[in-house]
């Protein structure tokens, strides 16, 4: 055979070769796609979403004697919660302007929600036995039965948080200081307790419940007669409640992507794929319901830091003023008695802004936009979301005004 006939055989021996080579390797890549769409789709991820929050779940298990959601929801059961908030709404809301809210009112002013507190002091005691325990473990599981539960306990919880609200205005208008401190420190204990739950919903009524203390408390504080003691338990409870935003969105983030995979599974094989594989095609990074609720949840968590940080502030504040007979000129005369960490916002990580003006003063955060608007908010406008004034009044000269302004908190 000549060397040109050679050369011609040559590729005719190799295109078999060549061939089945091609189409391994297509059929590679198709297998290694198929299994990357189903490892993204979670049907090759190992445990399911159910099993990981079982995991949480077993993880968080507390005895029940420790846990104050036992006795929280045991208090939920037994108590007829419709009837008993439709009364008190009915109280409240004949009073001027439901001012018993946010300033004191005596007894003899409204006789008949004077005697509605006193009826409810069984269960304002058992908030109070409730509240002093250090854990307490709300459910995160997806067993359905638990579900009417838990929803009558959180209902139950926004009937709590106002009736301690309106007793605590109703002891101070009354000469009981010390009854008043205790209930919005409970407040501020239930609201502790509800952070322990990391469900995005539950911190939320945790801000609720910490922002209605606060704003009171701040009230109290500046303008009541309080002693040394009472400024040091206040003080102290405040500072017991930690700063750890990264760990707690971080759990939170966990719970709520394993809803969100939940939901997922349910959908079966090629709902999942369809899912992905419509993720993978669209423009961009879609928008996922996470991201909008890390976007809320980091602006409130470091609102209420930030009021709780003024609040231990307005207690120095007060403390100098005891001393002195005056209000300092600038937060550098109350540094050297008081945690240093207290005086940056954590929002911006900045001082707040304090000013004073004859026997009044100002303080305030500049909020998430870092532009001083003179303290002013506009709630109405941040909850749609709006580019409007944002700061966070701690106290102003007006002192009701800055407790108003925390409408977009209330739940």
């Amino acid at each position: 055979m000549s060397d040109s006939q050679a050369q011609n055989a040559q590729p005719q021996t190799n295109a078999p070769r060549s061939k089945l080579f091609r189409s391994t390797a297509i059929v590679t890549a198709i297998v290694l796609v198929i299994l990357g769409l189903l490892w993204a789709g979670g049907v090759l991820s190992g445990r399911s979403a159910e099993q990981k929050l079982a995991a949480i779940e077993a993880a968080r298990a507390i005895p029940d004697e420790e846990n104050a959601a036992v006795i929280y929801t045991k208090l939920a059961t037994t108590l007829d919660v419709p009837a008993v908030n439709r009364t008190f709404t009915n109280l409240v809301m004949s009073t001027v302007g439901s001012t018993v809210y946010t300033r004191p009112w005596p007894s003899s002013r409204y006789p008949q929600l004077a005697d509605f507190i006193e009826n409810q002091q069984d269960v304002l005691s058992t908030l109070k036995r409730a509240s002093i325990k250090e854990k307490c473990r709300f459910s995160i599981g997806l067993e359905p039965n638990r579900f009417p539960q838990l929803a009558r306990v959180f209902w139950s919880m926004r009937l709590w948080q106002n009736l301690l609200v309106v007793a605590a205005n109703n002891d101070i208008a009354e000469g009981r200081i010390e009854e008043a401190v205790e209930k919005y420190l409970c407040l501020i204990r239930m609201a502790r307790h509800l952070y322990q739950k990391p469900v995005f919903h539950q911190f939320n009524v945790g801000f609720g419940f910490e922002t209605s203390a606060l704003t009171n408390l701040g009230r109290l504080v500046i303008q009541e007669n309080l002693s040394q003691d009472d400024l040091n338990i206040i003080d102290e409870a405040l500072s017991q409640i930690p700063y750890d935003y990264a760990g707690d969105w971080a759990a939170v983030g966990e719970v709520m992507q394993l809803y969100d995979e939940y939901q997922i599974e349910k959908m079966g094989l090629w709902g999942r794929l369809r899912l992905h594989f419509a993720n993978l095609t669209s423009r961009g990074r879609p928008m996922t319901f996470l991201d909008g609720v890390h976007a809320s949840f980091r602006q409130d968590y470091h609102r209420v830091c930030a009021l709780r940080y003024g609040t231990r502030v307005l207690i120095a504040l007060r403390r100098y003023r005891d001393q002195h007979g005056n209000w300092p000129k600038s937060l550098d005369e109350i540094k050297t008695v008081t945690p240093a960490e207290i005086f940056v916002d954590p929002m911006t990580d900045k001082e707040f802004v304090y000013s004073v003006s004859n026997e009044d003063f100002r303080l305030y955060s500049v909020g998430l936009n870092k532009v001083d608007e003179d303290g002013r908010r506009d709630p109405e406008f941040i909850a749609l979301g709006l580019d409007m004034r944002d700061d966070i009044p701690v106290w102003s000269v007006n002192p009701v005004e800055h407790t108003e302004d925390f409408d977009d908190f209330r739940w």
